[in-house]
């Protein structure tokens, strides 16, 4: 596809999509609403905020409530376009597919919208070996509709990777694409040896190491909320204020790092301090969801390391863990 023809198709897309890309302000990029091409930034730079909101939307009016009685949203959520997805934000994607398998809000909201993905591919030629593996190795195992491969300065390479990503396509007009089969998230290789790696540092890890980064943490919550892989929402029943009995229930946005994030019946907390908090977040990024997904919950795309305001990396957490473990970490009680 030449920058021409995505031209075209990105006018394409406006009429039936709200689509959102990455946008240059200054050194960073922004996912944020665009309307003609030439806003979006094609650099590789990952942008500081994500794609999330395409899949889960901040708020989101579940149903309406009036006198006992629900009923369904009638509304339909509006088309939207997730434009220049990174293949880090697309395996985002894939753990979302998980959590929400049987969320019927998700799935409604995920087949109203369009995922394009855009890749750069190193080398001299897209062709031979290389080509074989970076099909096997990356595109098998993302979800995306549709992926711009960069293949020349103003070329791509056009894959689909769902029936949608088809469709659009061939309705635009264009029919110089490659179909990829998802061949599910995980490798033929299995887990990722970084997981086991991680998995067994934050098991091991001893006290001191949690309560050193929960001195430093303002548990903010910045590292979940510009996270593509953080999902935790808040449900609220919203009452109207003339009728009772009447009002709206509402999903949104939430974080374990908020201070009433782990808040039960009676006012209890199981999340009381900043070092269980950092704790329970590394737990279940590499203990917990590898345990129950088979894939890890980071994609290691950096964000958490750019937007922490006291400067938290996690190369930095995990170094700390190897150098303070608990001799007797098998009969400690951790979060995991």
């Amino acid at each position: 596809m030449t920058r021409q023809q995505l031209k075209k198709f990105f006018v394409y897309l406006k009429k039936k999509y709200r689509v959102y890309a990455p946008v240059r302000d200054g050194n960073e990029l922004y996912v944020d609403e665009v309307h003609e091409l030439e806003e979006v930034d094609f650099s590789p730079q990952i942008p500081i905020n994500t794609y999330k909101h395409v899949l889960v939307p901040k708020r989101d009016e579940l149903f309406t409530f009036r006198r006992g009685k629900l009923a369904e949203r009638k509304e339909p959520y509006a088309p939207e376009c997730g434009f220049l997805m990174s293949v880090m934000d697309l395996k985002a994607v894939g753990l979302f597919h998980q959590v929400f398998e049987r969320d019927p809000y998700y799935q409604k909201k995920r087949q109203s919208n369009l995922l394009v993905g855009h890749a750069f591919f190193e080398g001299s030629g897209f062709s031979g070996h290389l080509r074989e593996r970076y099909e096997e190795d990356i595109l098998e195992h993302v979800i995306f509709d549709i992926l711009l491969v960069k293949s020349g300065k103003n070329e791509w390479k056009v894959f689909t990777g769902s029936e949608r990503g088809q469709e659009t396509l061939d309705a635009f007009g264009f029919t110089a694409y490659e179909h990829i089969e998802f061949a599910g998230l995980i490798k033929e290789e299995g887990i990722d040896p970084d997981l086991e790696r991680h998995r067994k540092q934050i098991v091991e890890a001893s006290q001191d190491a949690w309560l050193h980064w929960g001195e430093i943490c303002m548990a903010c919550g910045k590292c979940a909320i510009d996270c593509p892989t953080c999902y935790c929402f808040n449900i609220a029943d919203e009452h109207a204020t003339k009728e009772k009995g009447s009002g709206k229930r509402v999903r949104s946005w939430t974080t374990c790092f908020y201070n009433d994030f782990s808040e039960i019946g009676g006012g209890e907390k199981f999340l009381k301090t900043n070092a269980q908090r950092i704790q329970n977040w590394y737990a279940h990024k590499w203990v917990r969801t590898p345990r129950e997904f088979q894939i890890m919950g980071c994609v290691n795309c950096g964000r958490c390391d750019r937007v922490c305001p006291v400067g938290i990396k996690r190369a930095d957490v995990f170094k700390w863990m190897d150098e303070h473990k608990d001799p007797k970490y098998s009969k400690k009680k951790i979060l995991v």
